[in-house]
């Protein structure tokens, strides 16, 4: 399992980290990339947000689910306050799914808008349909999962990603936890590409 640490210059990290990624798909032919982590973690949308950004702006046509919901927290999307900017955004073709107003490549589910099921839980269905026909359309699909550690959502969208990064914090994440979150993704056939060490 690699790890990818942050350096001090965060805009120089997203890039490393982005070239991390794009080595292992472009090996492997990788396009559904699942960010997860072994807690709650609020840098790891950091981390997605950045990286699809600079997908986006170098040419590729990237589709961000955030299928990680926490009530807790209002969750920006690319620099926007969804429930403030949801008239501002552009409605693409498909259902629920928005484009970034000054990168036009890069569109989001946010929310897990139109992933649940009747009862509010993820639809697997629904999500693994979704995946299957954005391949066709998009050069990479980046999904923000519930934390691996302590939700079976988390480790079963790692599953049906193609590949998947665990994001742990360095002065907080327990190594005994870190370890039992990689074994736990490894019985489900997840392909850990790698770690980031968050600060």
């Amino acid at each position: 399992m690699r790890g990818i640490r942050s350096i001090p210059s965060e805009q120089m990290a997203y890039r490393m980290l982005k070239m991390h990624i794009d080595s292992a798909m472009h090996e492997c032919w990788m396009k559904v990339i699942a960010f997860t982590s072994v807690e709650h973690c609020k840098e790891k949308w950091a981390y997605i947000c950045n990286v699809a950004k600079l997908m986006a702006l170098e040419g590729g046509k990237v589709l961000v689910i955030d299928c990680n919901i926490d009530s807790l927290r209002t969750k920006k999307y690319f620099g926007m306050e969804f429930e403030e900017s949801l008239s501002k955004m552009t409605h693409n073709e498909g259902e629920n799914i928005f484009e970034v107003a000054e990168i036009p490549m890069l569109h989001f589910i946010p929310q897990g808008l139109g992933l649940h099921d009747m009862e509010g839980n993820l639809d697997f269905d629904k999500i693994i349909g979704l995946i299957e026909n954005s391949r066709a359309e998009y050069d990479f699909v980046l999904i923000d999962t519930p934390p691996a550690g302590i939700t079976a959502e988390g480790v079963r969208l790692s599953s049906i990603a193609d590949g998947t990064i665990i994001t742990v914090l360095s002065n907080k994440t327990q190594k005994n936890l870190a370890k039992r979150t990689k074994d736990v993704l490894d019985t489900v056939n997840a392909n850990v590409l790698g770690v980031i060490l968050g600060a």
